[in-house]
């Protein structure tokens, strides 16, 4: 749609009808792919009219269906018709591949072969050995005349090279993965030797004939190969990540030894020296781990009424079931009965505790009459003793298990003078 008067009158001026000799041109390509040999293009060309010298049936000659059958005994490529070179000269300016069509007459597939022969310069021979039969027909197709075989025996050849190379690039990074597993592994084999060697070192120290007692720290040593396979497994069964060589992580140890107590190491007890303790539970239990498996707390120990013999023992519970009563059923205050092994520390940075195995709660915690209610009194343990807290006063009211009033404090700090001179009088009559 024009909008300048004057560019639609000059556009309508312009000659409509095409080239006299583009024409003939396109007529003898055409009349060209229809022809059978050169006898047979020489007489089409002479009956439509159109020239028919030795030249022109020389350009046209690639064009027929089966070509020129001299041509083709010869083992060099024949040289390119004066469309082809046109065709690759538009190519090389930046022309598009319809406009090159347009001038030249070539098909689409033409066209295509043409630059894959003449411009991207695929490669003719292989690189990698192939039989004689093969090689006889790419060499038979790459000198025929006929640019589309020449192309397609080009692109066979380069297709060939490329799986060739990959092959022998995947070769040999399989053989270069395969070195350096077997140096890890010579690696691995040597730091074993030197650790071994470190070992007897530190022996022949000592001037002992025996090896001494390894004292186990936070990665793994003084252990067995044999037990060191053994926690691996228990933790990937349990859901921890360990390696399959190398150092076992503390925590891991440490639970391993929770789940299995009494197996005679060092720093625990055997099975025969189980023991059993009442105390009070001191503050809410918590998860020993992610998944609640584990549970741990801490009790009030008190086995006399001297305040100088009262222990917070922290306490740790392996088995499933047990730690989630420990978990969901206790409550700070409840009065306990548990049995276990003491697992005493190994270093001066790990504590003591007690490896529960049982269980039970000799009394519960005293519980408000209206627990619901808006909490202005609370009762809590201390110890063997009951305090009472009233919102209204800062005043609190100690008392014995058995009810006996122990006295009043003037404030929550002064709970312990209290019961001090408590038991101190209660040791000076001899209650």
């Amino acid at each position: 749609m024009f909008t300048d008067w004057q560019e639609a009158l000059e556009a309508e001026s312009l000659p409509l009808n095409p080239n006299h000799e583009q024409q003939l041109a396109a007529a003898a390509r055409v009349t060209a792919h229809h022809s059978h040999d050169r006898d047979d293009l020489a007489e089409l060309l002479d009956a439509m009219g159109l020239p028919h010298d030795d030249t022109t049936l020389t350009a046209l000659l690639p064009l027929t269906e089966s070509g020129d059958a001299s041509t083709m005994t010869t083992t060099t490529a024949p040289p390119l018709s004066a469309h082809a070179a046109m065709a690759i000269s538009m190519h090389n300016n930046g022309d598009g591949a319809d406009t090159i069509r347009e001038a030249t007459g070539l098909s689409e597939t033409e066209l295509h072969d043409l630059i894959a022969d003449q411009v991207l310069g695929l490669p003719t021979t292989l690189a990698v050995p192939v039989s004689t039969e093969i090689q006889e027909l790419l060499d038979w197709a790459g000198s025929h005349s006929l640019a589309g075989i020449r192309s397609r025996a080009a692109r066979i050849t380069a297709d060939l090279t490329e799986l060739s190379e990959r092959r022998e690039t995947e070769a040999t990074q399989r053989e270069a993965e395969q070195k350096v597993a077997k140096l890890k592994a010579e690696l691995e084999a040597a730091q074993e030797q030197l650790r071994t060697a470190k070992a007897g070192a530190r022996t022949a120290n000592t001037g002992t004939a025996t090896a001494p007692t390894p004292i186990r720290s936070g990665l793994g040593s003084g252990r067995s190969k044999d037990e060191l396979a053994e926690i691996r497994a228990w933790a990937r069964k349990n859901g921890h990540t360990v390696a399959n060589a190398g150092i076992v992580r503390k925590e891991i140890l440490d639970a391993f030894d929770t789940a299995h107590p009494g197996a005679g190491r060092q720093g625990q007890l055997t099975m025969g020296d189980a023991i059993a303790l009442d105390g009070f539970l001191d503050e809410e239990t918590v998860p020993g781990d992610l998944h609640g498996s584990t549970a741990r707390f801490r009790l009030t120990v008190s086995p006399t009424d001297e305040r100088t013999d009262e222990m917070i023992l922290p306490c740790s519970v392996a088995d499933p079931e047990l730690a989630h009563r420990v978990l969901h059923e206790l409550v700070p205050g409840d009065q306990l009965h548990v049995t276990g092994y003491l697992r005493l520390p190994r270093t001066p940075d790990e504590p003591m505790w007690l490896i529960v195995t049982t269980l039970a709660v000799l009394e519960t915690a005293p519980l408000l009459s209206d627990p619901t209610a808006v909490a202005t009194a609370v009762l809590e343990r201390y110890g063997p003793y009951v305090c009472y807290f009233d919102a209204d006063t800062p005043e609190v009211e100690v008392f014995t298990e058995t009810g006996k009033p122990v006295g009043t404090a003037a404030e929550p700090n002064g709970i312990g003078q209290l019961l001090e001179a408590f038991e101190q009088r209660q040791a000076a009559g001899g209650e």
